[in-house]
Parts: structure tokens; sequence; C-alpha cells
């Protein structure tokens, strides 16, 4: 009942997120914008797309100490499918699981290196906001809010550090608090816990480290690539555009929404195209149109091959994803 409450929540967000995008919209102005596009730059749009998603691949391999890069592609693929067709992020859960039926990776130690990515990510992703809030003209409130943001995750990824670092102690602590509770409980999550840190701890050197932390920033301005070349379809966009939009789709795909994060992530980036910079609402909403849904009807299709290449079907993974990670073994 829980869940369901949960996702019937994000179907709520979505759907007022929805009326936002279209509730002014003038859908004669609309098409003559999609007709207008310059489809010179669809090419690269697709590209920065596949490359964005190749780096992404490389990095959870070398998180997961050079993990076979055929599989971990194809499981990627598969789980950003699923991310857009299933709601709660289950593809992440998916693709551990994938990695697990292809590979010698266990699940538990994949969906570390999940963890770890997502840590990255969200660093990259506060990064981003505040740069954007530093070159647009923003209300104060927004510029702290910003900093604030960026402060949260400095403190996370200092506690990530901390846990590695004293995870024995940390384990210590954990087992005796939830023995309180229950022995079995406390023997599954502290062993659930240490698999999680032994993945961390995988990272080993300070090269590896470095490694993933590149491979990051590549990926990420392979993002700010793909949102150049999709606005010049419809717009002649600025870095400051380019910027803002970048870290107003990140955000607005964090928030819960129906699968894909349907509805929010367009009406941040177009609110991010129409109000600070006045551009045309039409050519706005055929930008986050084009981007947001091309670029997850191609993330389908990869996905859909890559489900063909491992031999698995959309059933299979689809009810793993829709499993409990099972407790690691000793």
């Amino acid at each position: 009942m829980r869940g369901r409450w949960k996702l019937w929540a994000s179907y709520g967000v979505s759907a007022i997120a929805l009326v936002v995008v279209f509730r002014t919209a003038h859908f004669s102005e609309l098409g003559s914008a999609l007709r207008e596009a310059k489809l010179v730059w669809l090419a690269p749009t697709l590209a920065t797309l596949i490359g964005a998603q190749l780096v992404r691949a490389l990095r959870w391999s070398i998180l997961m100490k050079r993990s076979p890069i055929g599989i971990t592609y194809h499981a990627l693929t598969i789980g950003y499918m699923l991310n857009i067709l299933l709601p709660f992020r289950l593809g992440e859960i998916a693709r551990t699981y994938v990695m697990a039926q292809r590979s010698t990776i266990t699940m538990p130690r994949a969906l570390s290196a999940i963890v770890l990515e997502r840590v990255l990510d969200l660093a990259l992703s506060v990064l981003v906001l505040v740069a954007a809030m530093r070159v647009v003209p923003v209300p104060p409130t927004l510029q702290k809010a910003a900093t604030g943001a960026l402060a949260i995750v400095i403190t996370i990824v200092t506690a990530t550090g901390l846990l590695i670092w004293q995870a024995h102690r940390a384990e210590t602590l954990l087992r005796r608090l939830l023995s309180r509770i229950s022995v079995a409980a406390a023997d599954r999550w502290t062993k659930r816990f240490v698999d999680l840190c032994d993945g961390f701890r995988d990272l080993g050197s300070a090269r590896r480290v470095a490694a993933v932390i590149a491979l990051t920033v590549i990926s990420w301005a392979l993002v700010y690539a793909n949102i150049w070349t999709c606005l010049s379809m419809f717009l002649s966009p600025t870095p400051e555009e380019v910027l803002l939009v970048l870290a107003a789709m990140a955000f607005g795909a964090a928030i819960p929404a129906a699968p894909g994060g349907l509805g929010v992530v367009q009406a941040f980036a177009e609110t991010a195209l129409v109000i600070p910079f006045h551009e045309p609402k039409d050519r706005a909403l055929a930008f986050v149109l084009v981007s947001t849904l091309g670029q997850q009807v191609v993330l389908v299709a990869l996905g859909f091959f890559s489900l063909f290449r491992v031999g698995m079907s959309l059933g299979q993974v689809r009810g793993q994803g829709s499993a409990k990670v099972p407790p690691p073994t000793c």
C-alpha cells in the first residue's frame, strides 16, 4: 500500500509538471518550430548522447575493478531503459542483476559501484548549479540555496570517505544498534554494509580514483555538448544558457516523478530558457521535447538491443528490478 501511494504521488507530480509545460503552449507555433529545426545538428546530438553512455560504462567498469566493458555497457543501457519504463529507478537494480548473470561481478559489488556513481554525479550536478548561479542573474535566495546544496554534497562525500576509512568501527556500531531490534536483521544488514564498503575500497589506487573523477567530468562535458547541439536545432545558445539548462535538467531528474522524470525534467528545462533568457516559448518547448523524449526513445532502443546481445528478456530483468537485492554471501 505504501509503495502504491508513492507511485501515485510520483505520477501526480508528473501530471502537474506537464500542465505547467503545456498550459500556455501554442501548438501551431510549436509545430512550426519543429518543422524549422536545423537537422544538421541531429548527428552530433546522437553522437554526444552515445559517447556519454560509453564513458559512463567505462567509469562503472573501473569502479568494479575493470569488469568486461562489453557486458558493462549492455547492463548500463538496460538499466537506463528500465529507469525510463519503470518507476523508482528500478533499472539500477536490474543492471546489477545483468552484471551478476553475465559476469563474475556480484549484485552487491555492482550496487556499491552505483552508489559511488551517484555520489560523484551529485557532486558534479551541484557544482554545475553553483557555476550557473554565478553566470546567470538569479535572485540571491537561489544563490544561497545553491551554496547550501554544495555544502550538503561536501558533507556527503566526506561522510562516505569516513565510512570507508573507519569501516570496521562503523560495522561494530551498526551491529550493536541493530541487535537491539533483531539479531537476524543485524547479521543481514551488517553483511550488506561490509560488502558495500568492500566495493568502495575496490577503487584502490590514487590513479584509479583520478581516472574515475576524470571520466565523470568527461561524461558531464559530453552531456553539456549534447544539450548545446540539441539547442542549436532551434536557437542560438550561449554557454550560460546551456549551463543553466544542464543544471535544471539534472535537478529535475532527481525529483520523484513518473518513469523517466516525465513532465518534471521538461518543466525545469523550459523554465531555465524562458524566464532568465526570455527565449520564445515555442522554440524552448520544441527543444525540450526533442531533447528529453528523443533521448528516451534512443535509450530504450539501445536497451532492447543490449537485451538481445546478452540473451535476456525484458520480463526477466524487469522482474529482478522489482526484487530486493540479495544479501552478500560470506
